[in-house]
């Protein structure tokens, strides 16, 4: 992606009133500006919302459960990330999870260093030796079914304070210690659970991520911002005009919105969700972007994520109030091609992407 242009977005004017270098977005639901380089719409979609239980605070917790978030309009900061060597990736991580003060729920993982939502970097062949540690205050079971169970392969019941990885994208068997989700839980208090998973040789390289995937509370989880990155090396063997390029990982997830007064005349349409990027909100009804500084005529390689439960996005980057060409060269985590092919072909040219839930795509 190019830019000819750095410095710190504002507020959004008026479409009327747009000028070079300004970003303008509206639309019905939400809506997301990085710097006026990228705009992301969420399709006016209506959402029933789940019922959520309030997570109590533990005695001696910080009331957000240690799950901070950057204030709005802040830079967008990469995540830590983890790497392997010798063919081996050993991480631990540990979600955590408390009232976020509004009646609403707030989930994160940390890694053994205190970095949240860490990238997990892996190549095809690799082991990965991840062990899970369940930090949701214990108090928090009373919010969903009583867990029943001892044994964490061989789960009965479930609750908000139960967990589980499920790694979206990876070609992994659906068993206990890789990729099941049905009967797997971990119960706060229970021992740390150590999930080991081959990277297939054949996967292709790419972005993936990691969530919870408890049955009848997955929305709730992935609403406080449970997730996190993959990455599977070797996309420039496959596409080699990246090779050379500085890399960006952005998450977008999507949040409850918080309770609020009626809308006013003239005011924006209050959507059902808010959005951030890697964890900056862009609250409504003022949507402050969050930054992204880049040198004027830079290219960069943007790995993008839309890890929102409910939320549909179109992206696109505009300057000057017109829609710039993007290099898309991969979707769901999978080039666009494989093998050899010219490079008309590894590279598409678009000026819009749609993105459902759960979706990842790589460009510039």
């Amino acid at each position: 992606m190019n830019s000819s242009r750095r410095g710190r977005a504002g507020a959004l004017p008026p479409c009327a009133l747009h000028s070079p270098g300004v970003c303008c977005c509206l639309w019905r639901l939400s809506r997301l500006c990085l710097a006026a380089l990228l705009t992301l719409h969420a399709l006016a979609y209506p959402i029933r919302p789940a019922q959520a239980a309030e997570l109590p605070v533990s005695a001696g917790e910080p009331p957000d459960g240690g799950c901070t978030r950057p204030a709005s309009g802040a830079e967008l900061s990469a995540s830590a990330e983890l790497h392997g060597g010798n063919g081996e990736l050993h991480a631990d991580l540990t979600i955590r999870g408390a009232s976020d003060g509004q009646g609403h729920l707030r989930y994160c993982y940390f890694d053994a260093e205190g970095h949240q939502a860490p990238t997990l970097r892996v190549r095809r062949g690799d082991i990965v030796y991840l062990k899970l540690h369940n930090g949701i205050p214990a108090a928090a079971a009373a919010a969903g079914h009583a867990s029943l169970r001892r044994d964490p392969c061989a789960s009965v019941g479930m609750s908000a304070a139960d967990t589980n990885l499920h790694f979206h994208g990876l070609m992994l068997p659906p068993l206990c210690h890789q990729d099941e989700t049905l009967r797997t839980l971990v119960h706060p208090g229970d021992p740390p659970f150590e999930y080991r998973l081959h990277i297939a040789p054949d996967q292709p390289p790419g972005l993936y991520w990691y969530h919870p995937h408890v049955h009848g509370f997955s929305e709730e989880h992935l609403l406080g911002g449970a997730s996190g990155a993959i990455v599977v090396e070797g996309i420039e063997r496959l596409v080699p005009e990246v090779a050379q390029l500085p890399e960006r990982v952005l998450i977008v997830r999507d949040e409850w919105m918080p309770a609020g007064p009626p809308e006013g005349p003239g005011s924006p349409p209050r959507p059902s969700k808010q959005l951030s990027v890697n964890y900056v909100p862009v609250r409504y009804p003022a949507y402050v972007p969050g930054r992204i500084e880049m040198r004027r005529g830079a290219r960069e390689f943007w790995r993008v994520l839309n890890a929102s439960a409910d939320t549909y996005l179109f992206l696109y980057v505009e300057f000057a109030g017109k829609r710039r060409l993007l290099g898309l060269v991969a979707r769901d985590g999978v080039p666009l091609v494989m093998g050899n092919t010219p490079a008309t072909k590894r590279v598409r040219e678009t000026t819009t992407v749609f993105m459902p839930p759960g979706r990842p795509l790589a460009g510039w």
